[in-house]
């Protein structure tokens, strides 16, 4: 956990970076299902990433600080700006949280027959289909995505050169969309 107690801007741009870093990258706090796919944020028009306390005996208080980035149109991103949240609650309330907030997909990819070009590598759609196996075992959330079970092999149609991203894929006459970092090619 992170300090929520607002600094200065370049301790708070650090402390995004690593909140960032912690869940985009596997780990063994995090497994793939807990992380942001790289095409989420390849694809964000802006990122507010916050660390936020609250605490609380019938009046509650909370308080945070982080940063927020927007993107450019040339698709870079823009300097970091401060940001700070602070509020307080009156209930019937006890307890204390502390917790980090990443940006929060807002959306899935959109499955498609053309290539798109993306910031983690370029999609395409295989001319040669190739298999992979599950090393994990994934039940899909939304319609259009592939459940499979550890040590099915999936046949790919469109991938792209990124472990983070959703690629899709065949298995049992089923098509659809599925984490990459849930699978290891043959």
């Amino acid at each position: 956990m992170n300090n929520p107690i607002p600094s200065n801007l370049k301790s708070e741009a650090k402390k995004a970076a690593k909140i960032l870093r912690e869940f985009t990258e596997i780990t063994s706090r995090n497994g793939p299902d807990k992380i942001i796919p790289a095409h989420v944020i390849a694809k964000a028009k802006g990122l507010a990433i916050l660390s936020v306390i609250k605490a609380g005996f019938l009046v509650t208080a909370r308080g945070g600080s982080g940063i927020v980035v927007a993107r450019l149109p040339d698709g870079k991103w823009s300097a970091p700006s401060a940001i700070g949240i602070a509020g307080l609650g009156g209930g019937f309330e006890i307890g204390i949280e502390a917790k980090e907030l990443p940006p929060k997909p807002l959306s899935r990819p959109q499955q498609s027959s053309a290539p798109v070009q993306l910031n983690s590598g370029s999609q395409s759609n295989l001319n040669q289909p190739i298999e992979v196996t599950a090393l994990y075992s994934f039940e899909g959330q939304q319609p259009g995505d592939l459940n499979f079970q550890a040590g099915d092999r999936i046949t790919v149609i469109s991938k792209t050169d990124s472990h983070f991203d959703w690629w899709e894929g065949k298995l049992r006459g089923q098509t659809g969309i599925f984490p990459a970092n849930y699978v290891t090619m043959n």
